[in-house]
C-alpha cells in the first residue's frame, strides 16, 4: 500500500497528530509513505527521518494540499488536521479518503472517518459527514499502541505517571511535578519530557533532588511507563486512550473549552476524572489532592478490548479491495 499523509506537530497543537498516524502505519503494511506537512517539532521529523520508506514533502501553502494528494495518486490518503477545511472533497472520488476527528463540529467530506473517544457514536457525525462515510466512532476504533494488547499490567501502588504533552504548551511539567514530589514524598513519579518540555534543565535538575522521580526523557512508547502505573495525571490527547489502556486511574487537567468539553464527557461516561480547567498552579494542586485521596478504579475502562488498532486495518484493506477487486 502507497499511503499519503497530512498532518502537522509545533509547539501550540503539540505532537499528536503526527503520534495518532504513526500509531495506525504501524499496524499498516505500506511500501512507501508521503508525509506533507506545514510544520514539524525537531522530535516529529527525526522519527519521520527514520522510518525506512517515507518521503517527507514540505506546503508553504495548505491551499496545494487537495493539488498534491491528486498528484501523488496513492492508494490511500490520511488526513490528521483541525485547520484545514474538508467540507469540500480534496481528491477525486476513486481516491479514498480518510480523516482522523476528535471535535465532531464541522463538516468533514471523506470515505473513512475515525473517532476513537470512547463516548460518542456514529450519531454524532451523522449531519457533519456524506451519507457514504464509513464512520469508525467509539471504543471499539480506539487507536493505542500495540504494547497494550500483549503488556503486562504490573501497578504499582501508588506510583503516579505524569505527562502534559510532548510540548507541555501551558508549562506545567516542572511546577506540578515539584508540588507532587514534595507533598507526596511516600509516593513514586515518572514524568514524561521530550526536547520541547519547558524548563527541562530544571526538570533534570529535578530528578537529581528527589528520590521518588524517575524522569522518562523521549520514551519510544508511554507503554513502558504507563503500565506501571497506578495513577496517570496529565493533559489530554491521544495519550487518553493509552492511559486507559493501561488500566490507570486517570485524572485529567482541561486547558480550554473544547477539551473540558471532552473531558466531561467521559466522566460522565466513567472513564476519566476531569480534575478542573485552566493552568493556575494553585487550583490544579487542589484537584491533585482530591484525586489522590478519593479517586478509584472506573470499571468502563475495563470494557475496552484496546483492538481498534487491527479493526482499522481491516477496514482499510476491505476499503482497498473494493477501489481494486482483482488487486
Amino acid at each position: 500500500m502507497e499511503l499519503a499523509v497530512y498532518a502537522n506537530a509545533n509547539e501550540t497543537i503539540g505532537e499528536g497528530h503526527v503520534v495518532r498516524c504513526l500509531t495506525l502505519i504501524s499496524y499498516l503494511r505500506c511500501s512507501a509513505i508521503f508525509w506533507m506537512f506545514r510544520s514539524l517539532t525537531e522530535r516529529t521529523r527525526d522519527l519521520l527521518l527514520n522510518i525506512e520508506g517515507l518521503n517527507l514533502i514540505p506546503l508553504d501553502d495548505p491551499s496545494q494540499l487537495g493539488v498534491k494528494l491528486r498528484q501523488l495518486n496513492a492508494d490511500v490518503f490520511l488526513v490528521d488536521d483541525y485547520e484545514h477545511d474538508l467540507s469540500r472533497r480534496l481528491v477525486d472520488n476513486n481516491q479514498p479518503l480518510v480523516v482522523f476527528d476528535d471535535l465532531a463540529n464541522r463538516k468533514i467530506d471523506c470515505d473513512v472517518l475515525i473517532d476513537g473517544n470512547p463516548a460518542r457514536d456514529k450519531a454524532s457525525y451523522s449531519s457533519l459527514v456524506p451519507g457514504s462515510c464509513d464512520c469508525l466512532v467509539g471504543a471499539e476504533y480506539t487507536l493505542v499502541d500495540a504494547r497494550y494488547q500483549t503488556g503486562h499490567n504490573d501497578h504499582r501502588p501508588r506510583h503516579v505517571h505524569v505527562f502534559f504533552g510532548s510540548t507541555d504548551p501551558c508549562a506545567l511539567s516542572y511546577d506540578v511535578t515539584r508540588y507532587l514530589c514534595e507533598q507526596y514524598q511516600g509516593w513514586t513519579f515518572s514524568l514524561v519530557a521530550t526536547r520541547e518540555t519547558p524548563h527541562l534543565q530544571q526538570i533534570m535538575e529535578l530528578e537529581k533532588r528527589c528520590d521518588n522521580l524517575n524522569l522518562e526523557f523521549e520514551p519510544e512508547s508511554l507503554a513502558s511507563g504507563l503500565l506501571k502505573a497506578e495513577y496517570a495525571i496529565g493533559a489530554p490527547g491521544i495519550a487518553t486512550w493509552e492511559r486507559l489502556a493501561a488500566g490507570c486511574v486517570t485524572g485529567l487537567i482541561s486547558l480550554n473549552e473544547y477539551q473540558a468539553d471532552i473531558l466531561d464527557d467521559l466522566e460522565v461516561a466513567g472513564y476519566v476524572y476531569h480534575l478542573c480547567t485552566g493552568a493556575e498552579l494553585p487550583d490544579i494542586c487542589a484537584s491533585i489532592d482530591s484525586f489522590l485521596s478519593l479517586a478509584v478504579p472506573l470499571n468502563r475502562v475495563r470494557e475496552c478490548d484496546w483492538k481498534g488498532g487491527v479493526r482499522l486495518k481491516d477496514v482499510l484493506a476491505e476499503l482497498l479491495n473494493e477501489k481494486d477487486p482483482d488487486g
